[in-house]
């Protein structure tokens, strides 16, 4: 076993916002959220420096 290990989660959220104009439906807003977190927690006991 070398150690290393990867973990891949993607969730995606799209919200549109239509304004109407003479009757008209036109998108104003689009946004996707997707975070990216990347980082490691290393505990050990007995370990010096």
């Amino acid at each position: 076993m070398d150690g290393n290990r990867k973990i891949s989660q993607t969730t995606t959220k799209k919200e549109v916002i239509y304004e109407e104009v003479n009757g008209k439906k036109q998108p104003v807003t689009q946004s996707v959220v997707k975070p990216k977190i990347e980082g490691a927690i290393i505990i050990a006991t007995g370990a010096r420096k």
